[in-house]
């Protein structure tokens, strides 16, 4: 009996893997990870490297989809996205990760991991390599070595008589849920489309929450957003929530109302010399309002709206000053100061304010006080922003009813209504650009003109100065 022998079974290759699908966009309808650039080194428009990858893009296309999570954020692609938009396009490909959401707890793992084959300096390695460290693990070996030194400096303290006082656990603060996750996509993106103004305050962020129509809990049908001091609280907790756990940067926001101040040191002359020497020219303004026939200062009432007023008055060289509500008589004194230092004999004030009962009469307090206090004969002033015009034409949200106590309530009230209108409540951009048209209507123009074009001539001045000094000082040692 012949025995059949059979060839052993070859096992079946695993099925191939099915490739994600290639979608076609608007390039508004992704954005970048803010994370991105505290890993990375930062995308600009200026950078060659990204103006060639642009001239690419123009005559091919962008070749390589952008990899993005499922609310649209980029996790592979940056600079392919920078270069689309100098490029003109506006549509990208797109690889949605619908796995993968911004907010989720790892997020800075699964970007880096999804730039792992990217060319990368020493500095953005190291950087990876933090973000891939447990950050608890890090932490307990951290507060270890915090709690050693500690010891150690409550002994020496104790000794030298001074009282040691002991830190209280900080409170524990939830995970960002589910349910706050339409939230929080409507806060990135704010934060994202508002990053020529960086930081931001809270307060700007609530006013750009109230035009989202988004919910603050997404199961919560009566929970929407709304102009209240319940809504503030939660975005204030959400905000902070997600700059603890990298969703949101921490330079993107900030609390203008408590500042510090440190000081420019050096460990020593060498890198001080050469700091100087590398920017000696470099932070040169002509005066473009010298030949003007007046001294102008733009006054902003708040310190939370400074940002675009600063960025439109530096165009100008203007002169800005925060006034904080109805300026005090030292800070009335100080404008007066540097009216007579500029030496002209007449006064300009653009004065930028909440429209509200003291808004309102805050630009003619400040002028009565120079006239009057200081005997500034000559000054007018302007109020620029916020006014009745501008919060129709905005359709600005209100902030409150105006308060009865207000000496100034009952004429306000009559002549524009019971509701009161924050400078916040105006988009950074728009602000920067009612300032600007401002200071250009007031100035004369021509005069102007001829002091940005002397400028150009006085930036080749300095170019060739900067080019002999080096030449004759060289590189400390």
């Amino acid at each position: 009996m012949t025995t059949k022998t059979h060839a052993p079974h070859k096992p079946r290759p695993a099925p191939a893997a099915t490739p994600l699908a290639v979608e076609t966009v608007p390039i508004n309808g992704v954005r970048p990870a803010a994370v991105n650039d505290e890993i990375y080194k930062r995308v600009r428009a200026d950078d060659p490297s990204v103006v060639a990858l642009a001239a690419s893009v123009r005559a091919h296309g962008v070749l390589d989809p952008l990899i993005v999570t499922a609310d649209g954020v980029i996790l592979s692609g940056h600079r392919r996205h920078a270069a689309a938009r100098l490029a003109g396009l506006t549509t990208v490909p797109v690889i949605y990760r619908r796995d993968i959401h911004s907010a989720d707890p790892d997020f800075v793992e699964k970007l880096v991991e999804a730039n792992r084959s990217r060319d990368k300096t020493a500095d953005e390695r190291i950087r990876e390599a933090v973000a891939a460290t447990d950050p608890a693990e890090a932490h307990a070996a951290l507060r270890r070595h915090r709690d050693a030194a500690r010891a150690a400096d409550g002994a020496r303290a104790g000794r030298d008589g001074l009282a040691v006082v002991g830190a209280a656990p900080a409170a524990r603060r939830n995970g960002i849920s589910a349910a706050k996750r339409p939230m929080l996509d409507a806060l990135n993106k704010i934060v994202a489309d508002n990053r020529a103004f960086w930081p931001l305050t809270l307060r700007q962020c609530h006013y750009r929450m109230l035009n989202t129509g988004v919910l603050r809990h997404a199961k919560k049908s009566g929970s929407k957003y709304v102009n209240d001091r319940k809504s503030y609280n939660d975005l204030s907790d959400l905000l902070t929530r997600a700059r603890l756990t990298a969703v949101i940067p921490w330079h993107a926001v900030t609390d203008p109302t408590r500042s510090a101040t440190v000081w420019g040191v050096h460990a020593n002359a060498t890198p001080f010399i050469a700091e100087e020497l590398t920017g000696m020219f470099a932070d040169y303004y002509r005066d473009l309002l010298q030949s003007q026939d007046f001294y102008l200062e733009v006054v902003v009432e708040k310190l939370t709206a400074e940002t675009p007023v600063r960025r439109a008055a530096i165009e100008f060289t203007a002169t800005y000053s925060v006034g904080r509500g109805y300026s005090s008589i030292d800070y009335n004194h100080e404008v007066a100061v540097r009216f007579r230092k500029s030496g002209k004999s007449r006064m300009k004030l653009l004065v930028v304010s909440d429209f509200d009962p003291e808004g309102e009469n805050i630009a003619e307090t400040l002028a009565a006080s120079l006239r009057h206090e200081f005997g500034i004969a000559d000054v007018t002033a302007y109020k620029v922003a916020l006014t009745a015009e501008q919060v129709r034409k905005y359709g600005l949200p209100p902030n409150n009813v105006v308060k009865a106590k207000s000496s100034r309530a009952k004429g306000f009230t009559a002549a524009n209504g019971r509701h009161a209108y924050e400078l916040e409540a105006l988009e950074p951009a728009v602000l920067q650009s009612i300032v600007g048209d401002a200071i250009a209507c007031v100035i004369d123009r021509p005069r102007f003109d001829a002091e940005v074009e002397a400028e150009a001539s006085d930036a080749a001045t300095n170019v060739a100065y900067d080019a002999r000094v080096k030449a004759v000082l060289g590189s400390p040692a």
